[in-house]
């Protein structure tokens, strides 16, 4: 009897997982735009180009922090989510580049801007650094 109570008690938490996987289903691909299984650059940078071109801005630079895509070495044990370090140059004027911040920060893409700064040379310059990351 104690058997089949223990049975029961699993199919019930059972249905019950799948009742809350159905209602979170709808949702998924958003969860996968804001963190893919792998770390997807070339959508990324193609999205940075098309703000940075609505924005009226200029990419000066772009780079990745190396990562080791084999082994993951930037994960912690237990950890599922990998960071991946960029930083970027913008070249434009003050409403152009407040524009792109708007834009990048509303990414579908989850996208975490670490410093920011200006330097005034022949135009105005944003220098930022941040992260983006993949679930792992």
């Amino acid at each position: 009897k104690l058997v089949d109570q223990k049975l029961q008690d699993k199919i019930n938490a059972l249905s019950l997982a799948q009742a809350e996987y159905q209602k979170i289903k709808p949702d998924l691909p958003l969860i996968y735009n804001a963190l893919p299984k792998t770390p997807e650059f070339p959508p990324f940078i193609k999205s940075l180009e098309k703000i940075a071109t609505e924005s009226g801005v200029r990419i000066q630079n772009l780079n990745f922090k190396k990562i080791d895509l084999s082994t993951n070495a930037e994960a912690t044990q237990g950890s599922t989510l990998i960071p991946i370090d960029f930083s970027l140059n913008l070249q434009g004027d003050y409403p152009q580049l407040d524009n792109f911040l708007k834009k990048i920060t509303g990414l579908a893409r989850l996208v975490v801007i670490d410093k920011m700064g200006f330097n005034q040379k022949e135009s105005l310059e944003l220098v930022l650094s941040g992260q983006i990351f993949y679930a792992k």
